[in-house]
Formats: C-alpha cells, structure tokens, sequence
C-alpha cells in the first residue's frame, strides 16, 4: 500500500502530525506570499504580482510563539535551486518551535 509515494507521503505527514499534538503542540498556517523580495545572498522566488514565494515559515511562526507556546507548520516552501535529484523548486517543509526550549531539547524531540 505505501509503494506509492504519495500514499507514503501522507501516511508521514499523518504521523508527524498525530505525534507533534500529543505533544501539544498546535498546528498554524502561515502566508505562503510574502513581500520581502530577498537579498543578492538569499534570492525569491517572484510572482507577476510583485510578489515572492516563501522559502521558509520561521518568521511567522516565531512572531506566533507569543501567542502559543508551542506550534509547527507542514507545509510548502519555494527556492530557486537548481533542480536535481535531492532539490526541487517546491517541497514540504516541518518548522516548529518550542517556547523557551533548548537546542537540545529540540533535537530530542526530532
């Protein structure tokens, strides 16, 4: 059943999810436009509206940590990487964070 990839795909997005509530955490969605065009060092991804496409959640999500302690998001990011078998222009990205927690206590939690 999980020979797909898309099959497999949600199958670990459910279980990301199911495991990051139980630890009540609590899923938010952030804007996937932004206005920030980026520097020469961190190039975007641009819209014919003027706008970028995010690369990541971080910003948001943190600003958001003053109202929940803690919160993730899964969900699309963009770069303008060349693409080869480990990159794509679009992927799905996990970014959580943990109010007042240590950089230990976040890569046990991975």
């Amino acid at each position: 059943m999980l020979n797909s990839p898309i099959l497999y795909k949600a199958a670990m997005i459910r279980r990301i999810r199911t495991f990051l509530d139980s630890q009540e955490f609590i899923e938010i969605m952030t804007p996937v436009m932004r206005r920030y065009s980026g520097d020469d060092s961190r190039p975007r991804l641009s819209l014919h509206n003027g706008g970028w496409l995010r690369e990541s959640s971080a910003f948001a999500l943190r600003y958001n940590l003053q109202y929940y302690d803690r919160i993730y998001e899964i969900g699309p990011s963009f770069r303008p990487d060349a693409v080869d078998d480990t990159h794509l222009p679009e992927f799905t990205m996990l970014d959580l964070y943990k109010k007042d927690s240590s950089l230990d206590e976040m890569l046990q939690l991975a």
